[in-house]
């Protein structure tokens, strides 16, 4: 018998096994291989994967899996039970839910869920799973994978958190601008984009609805001449970067008339050969009015100097005195004037600017500037008008029944808001609380006395109120700078500040103010004062 083809065949079915064996190993590094990089990108990409076979029911984990729910690979044995053991208590039937819709519908499911790992940990994931069928559409297999979202949605809750801190921060600014009357706009020239705050609206009587505001919506508002004026200002702005700043008469389309200061503030950063623009636009007609009044009231004064002065010709140095009061008043008003419309001006400058860069305790600071010097405004021309109203004998008493307690707490909560940092006003009232008192006069009275305690003094301010009898008695005591004893006699005169305060500002009419409320009401009014440690006012009113 001959072997030889036999032998040879036999080699030649060894090479054959020996090359499969070279291919199969070849095979299974390849899996190897990608299986290694599979579990590297699923790392990366912080994404677990699982294979369900529902004829075996036999659960397959990647090792990412395996380390979201905070277990070392193999661990434990991959299971749907041991996968919803690790699912938020709160999460579980929404999460059984779409995985039994997704079987029964034989689709797949999307759901965003909470894992608590091994070490009760939570972490938020997106779990999706996708069912596969054989030729017959029975279900056969479900797959799908878990990504770990916890970063994501840690950045976007801090996304939502800021977006919320805008809107505040937009919302303070439309107020601050709101009660200051100043508008913000701003313009590109290369886009041609003009953008008008709220308020700006609210000034020129137009609709916030109103599509692509430009100057020119208000040419018809303006006499020719002052657009003229500022038509050239606003080219000379936009071609070589000058600032300008104008006053602006408006006859509104409601005959409302309005004086307005238009102010605007080139960009530096050209845009071709164009600077953009930005600036505020101020309504100053209640201001304008009150410098009107302001004007009366010089021209009063003026008529009232000038009747003293004929009267007494023989009397240089009365003359003198009077001619002082008169500068003097000029000086300090215009200054008091002067120095919060300045303020208001730069902080709405300014807000423009932090409001870009989202620097929210810079843009508080200047809310809080506004609105005191709004505050300050307020107080300057209600003095002002008081004065007058008294001079002209126009201020007339009314007294109501009055619960003095709550009456007083009132007047503390409105004038709270412009203590320094760290001043508290303490109130204490003894006895009955029911009286008859004029409520304006006993606030004009009140608001005086506290805000000197405020300005003059940097501790706490001890309010007292009692019924004495047929009297109520306030006294208001103070830690400041006091009063120097030369000043004392005349501490109520009009327009008087004494020695030690003329570099706190003032107009010197607040105590005049209060000591003429008293004599109105027939009541009485007495202070103590040591400089340095604090003055006591106390005010006696009939009831």
């Amino acid at each position: 018998m001959d072997i030889k083809p036999n032998i040879g065949s036999l080699e030649h079915r060894i090479k054959e096994l020996e090359a499969q064996l070279v291919t199969a190993e070849s095979h299974h590094l390849q899996v190897g291989y990608y299986q290694h990089m599979l579990n590297h990108t699923q790392e990366l990409s912080n994404i677990g994967s699982w294979n369900w076979d529902l004829g075996t029911n036999t659960v397959e984990w990647s090792d990412m899996m395996f380390k979201l729910l905070g277990l070392e690979p193999n661990e434990a044995v991959p299971s749907y039970d041991l996968a919803l053991h690790h699912v938020h208590e709160k999460d579980k039937k929404f999460y059984v839910k779409a995985l039994e819709e997704a079987v029964n519908n034989k689709t797949s499911y999307y759901l965003e869920n909470r894992i608590v790992k091994k070490d009760n940990s939570v972490i938020s994931v997106i779990s999706r799973g996708s069912c596969f069928k054989d030729s017959e559409g029975n279900l056969v297999r479900m797959i799908g994978t878990v990504q770990d979202i916890t970063e994501q949605q840690k950045a976007f809750d801090k996304l939502l958190e800021v977006n919320k801190n805008a809107k505040e921060i937009e919302k303070k600014l439309q107020e601050a601008q709101r009660i200051s009357m100043i508008g913000s706009w701003e313009y590109e020239p290369k886009t041609k984009r003009f953008q008008w705050s709220n308020e700006m609206y609210r000034i020129f009587g137009q609709d916030s609805d109103e599509k692509n505001p430009t100057f020119r919506n208000i040419k018809k508002m303006m006499s020719p001449k002052d657009w003229v004026e500022l038509d050239k200002a606003l080219s000379k702005a936009t071609q070589e970067g000058v600032p300008f700043q104008l006053n602006v008469k408006l006859n509104l389309q409601n005959g409302t008339n309005k004086t307005v200061i238009i102010i605007c503030q080139p960009d530096f950063k050209k845009t071709g050969e164009m600077y953009s623009l930005k600036g505020t636009i101020q309504d100053i007609s209640t201001l304008k009015i009150a410098e009107d009044k302001l004007q009366n009231l010089n021209l009063s004064l003026e008529e009232k100097v000038e009747e003293r002065t004929s009267e007494l010709m023989h009397s240089l140095e009365r003359e003198k005195k009077i001619s002082d009061l008169k500068s003097n008043f000029v000086s300090i008003t215009s200054h008091e004037f002067r120095t919060p419309l300045t303020i208001i001006s730069l902080s709405a400058t300014l807000i423009e600017k932090y409001i870009h860069k989202g620097k929210l305790d810079h843009i508080q600071l200047q809310l809080d500037k506004i609105r005191s010097s709004v505050i300050n405004l307020v107080q300057i021309l209600d003095d002002l008008l008081t004065i007058g109203k008294i001079e002209g004998g126009k201020v007339n008493t009314q007294k109501i029944a009055t619960n003095i307690k709550k009456l007083t707490t009132a007047l503390m909560t409105k004038i709270s808001v412009i203590t320094k940092k760290g001043q508290n006003l303490n109130y204490t009232h003894q006895g009955s609380t029911d009286t008859n008192i004029d409520v304006n006069l006993y606030g004009g009275i009140f608001i005086n006395l506290i805000s000197n305690a405020i300005k003059y003094s940097d501790g706490d301010i001890q309010i007292k109120t009692q019924l004495q009898g047929p009297n109520m008695v306030l006294s208001i005591v103070d830690s400041g700078i006091g009063i120097p004893l030369v000043d004392q006699k005349k501490i109520f005169s009009k327009y008087f500040r004494g020695s030690n305060s003329t570099h706190i500002a003032g107009t010197g009419l607040g105590l005049n103010i209060v000591f003429q409320y008293v004599e109105l009401l027939k009541g009485s009014i007495e202070f103590t004062s040591i400089p340095g440690k604090g003055t006591t006012f106390i005010v006696v009113l009939p009831s």
